[in-house]
């Protein structure tokens, strides 16, 4: 073989080890492969850039891993990232612990400890986290067991329930009713409470506009299933009362006495100072014990409507009374007019 055609082949071998020395290396740290990318590094260690002018303006940064076309450009002392896409996470410079995931994923964050998983220069990605404060939220809707959800959050199939564990009370559900600008209108807390295994309450507690706390009792559905309400309880339906479902059907006996020991009363509700009037369970119960609702053995309400049957037989009674009168009376005026 002749001098040339080994020189020529030598400076071909030559060209082509300079070509991809400047394309790429490879360190006991540091990756780079493509054009321009880990350009800059100086002290910066453990890094891996793969993609054109990926971590190209690096200088001391470490533990980076960059895919992709200008994959974190300006980041400089920026450490602990990982981007993947074009463009991802270009001008983060300084940012730590950050996973941006996606075309120009993160392309304008500059923070620490974030997640972004978008296809765009979106600030509003289809994913987003903040590994610091433990947040994970999507703007979209939220499919489980399907990929057509209509809500926000969308559960199907035959295990499709929500599950919540807390271990102390109340575990509940926060219901927020806001204006437009996000501002809370009403809220109110939906949860249950529990005094141990098996034991425990339904509850609905009014916050007003707050957010967290207590708030006022509304409702209490008791371990043994009787319910209490602070309030009026207003139902548009029917009692059941069909002889079908009732045994041992007997007249209700010297109703007017028993209304007679009953005190009606006025007075005003403790929770909002409201004025009623009604009867006081505590009395009802010396007197038609059947009508009052306890909750933990005490006295707590009273059902009305059950008193209707007893009002009927008084009145009955009261009119058989004032017939009675009255036939007295037809009696003495016919004795008056004969003599």
């Amino acid at each position: 073989m002749s001098k040339k055609i080994i020189i020529f082949c030598l400076f071909l071998m030559l060209m082509a080890f300079a070509g991809s020395a400047w394309a790429a290396s490879e360190s006991s740290s540091n990756n780079t492969y493509g054009t321009g990318a880990g350009l800059s590094l100086t002290t910066g260690g453990y890094n891996s850039f793969f993609g054109a002018y990926a971590g190209c303006d690096t200088t001391t940064g470490v533990h980076n891993t960059f895919l992709g076309y200008e994959v974190g450009y300006n980041t400089t002392t920026g450490s602990y990232n990982t981007f993947l896409g074009y463009e991802a996470g270009v001008d983060n410079t300084t940012g730590t612990g950050n996973v941006f995931l996606g075309f120009c994923a993160g392309f304008n964050e500059t923070g620490s400890e974030k997640l972004y998983i978008a296809n765009s220069q979106t600030s509003n990605p289809l994913i987003y986290g903040e590994f610091d404060n433990k947040i994970l939220s999507t703007p979209g809707y939220l499919g489980v067991g399907t990929q057509a959800p209509v809500r926000q959050v969308h559960l199907v199939g035959d295990n499709a329930t929500f599950r919540m564990d807390r271990t102390k009370d109340t575990a509940a559900f926060l219901m927020v009713r806001t204006d437009t600008s996000g501002n809370p209108q009403k809220t109110f807390v939906v949860g249950t409470n529990s005094s141990g295994s098996g034991v425990g309450t339904f509850v609905i507690n009014d916050l007003g506009t707050a957010v967290s706390g207590n708030g006022a009792r509304r409702m209490t559905i008791a371990n043994d299933g009787s319910v209490t309400f602070t309030g009026n309880v207003y139902a548009n339906s029917f009692t059941p009362s069909s002889l079908a479902y009732k045994d041992n059907v007997r007249t209700y006996e010297n109703a007017l006495d028993t209304v007679n020991k009953l005190r009606g009363v006025r007075f005003d509700w403790k929770d909002g100072g409201k004025p009623a009037v009604g009867l006081i369970a505590e009395e009802v119960e010396k007197v038609v014990p059947e009508v009052v609702a306890h909750n933990d053995g005490n006295a707590t309400g009273v059902n009305y409507s059950s008193l209707v049957g007893v009002l009927v037989e008084a009145v009955k009674e009261q009119q058989a009374e004032v017939d009675s009168l009255k036939e007295e009376v037809a009696q003495l005026k016919a004795m008056l007019q004969n003599k």
